[in-house]
């Protein structure tokens, strides 16, 4: 096995980073680069080096595994360096899923039950859909952030009615026709979904959802390596600008509102989903799923992401997670690489 192997992460912006400073204790360097930055013909990269105790940039050689993090639903890029560096090399091919995509491979699993129905919008299944579910949410397939994500309603006085972010209507009407075409705006070219709307349990007027991290670790085996709680504002159906973030312990103790036998359910749940999804997305290393509990105490999947947030993690203020997160990557790339490990580590 290789000793003091160089390492490295693509991504937009790179900047040093010391939650990736760990990369000393595994006897490696790293190298911080983006995609703009490689010069093919060469086989170089000018990018930000870690080594030595020290940031700098400069040119080097194609680290010898490489971890994305360049948000995208394509894989070129990874095929690409994989070219140079071998096959299996760069994990996270993809980053951007699908959500139909997602839903489709999941719905053909054994973890189905926990997905709540979805559908391919088009304007003549909506109003279908919204007289036999009442209340849906409509989402972009490769949306971002909970950005333009809508609730769709049907009262039952037939009023029509969106919502955007909060329990309060944008538009109510009575008029299918002005409310397709109030829905065309927001949709315009762009590929969106219709889900079965989930009435999220909730305290205190704000819903909560959780998150679960998955990474594969040092031997390059797939592990919950944390999570977190997010809480909506007052009044509002989505947690993706929650008001604020908690741990898991918290939100058994202090709220009350699941318990440790739900927690182990989720963590179980989000392995197979891990693993499920990387049968049909190639080479992957990390992904987050995000899963609700309703006033009736079922768990549902809302979603998984092949590019986790780790700042959500940074607001939890615990050192030990945090740092977990951002090591295990770099624990993975450094096996990829044939680092050496110190005996008994795994």
């Amino acid at each position: 096995m290789r000793e003091n192997p160089q390492i490295g992460i693509v991504l937009k912006n790179p900047r040093p980073i010391s939650r990736y400073e760990s990369v000393a204790c595994l006897g490696a360097s790293l190298l911080l680069f983006r995609p703009s930055e490689i010069i093919w013909k060469e086989q170089k990269i000018k990018g930000l080096l870690f080594s030595d105790g020290v940031w700098k940039k400069t040119y080097c050689s194609f680290p010898l595994a490489v971890y994305n993090r360049c948000y995208s639903s394509k894989s070129s890029l990874a095929k690409k360096l994989e070219r140079i560096i071998g096959r299996g090399k760069v994990f996270n091919h993809i980053t951007r899923f699908d959500k139909w995509k997602i839903y489709c491979i999941l719905k053909n699993s054994e973890i189905h039950k926990y997905l709540p129905d979805t559908y391919r919008y088009s304007q003549e299944n909506m109003l279908n859909l919204l007289r036999e579910y009442k209340k849906l949410v409509l989402k972009p397939s490769r949306g971002y952030l909970g950005r333009s994500v809508y609730c769709l309603e049907l009262a039952p006085n037939s009023e029509l009615q969106l919502f955007f972010k909060t329990s309060i209507p944008r538009l109510t009407t009575t008029s299918e026709k002005d409310f397709v075409e109030e829905i065309k705006k927001i949709t315009g070219t762009r590929n969106f979904i219709l889900q079965q709307f989930i009435n999220l349990e909730e305290k205190d007027k704000q819903v909560y959802d959780i998150r679960m991290v998955v990474q594969k670790n040092g031997i390059g085996k797939w592990e919950v390596s944390g999570g977190c709680s997010r809480q909506s504002l007052a009044n509002y159906y989505l947690t993706n600008s929650p008001r604020r973030v908690k741990s898991f312990d918290k939100l058994i103790a202090e709220d009350n509102l699941v318990s440790e036998e739900i927690i182990e359910q989720i963590k179980n749940i989000s392995l197979k989903t891990a693993v499920i999804i990387e049968k049909e997305f190639r080479h992957m290393g990390e992904i987050s799923v995000d899963f609700g509990v309703d006033s009736q105490g079922k768990l549902w999947i809302i979603e998984a992401n092949g590019k986790p947030q780790k700042i959500l993690i940074d607001r939890l203020k615990d050192e030990e997670l945090s740092a977990r997160v951002y090591r295990r990557p770099l624990e993975y790339a450094f096996y990829l690489a044939g680092g050496t490990r110190n005996e008994g580590e795994y």
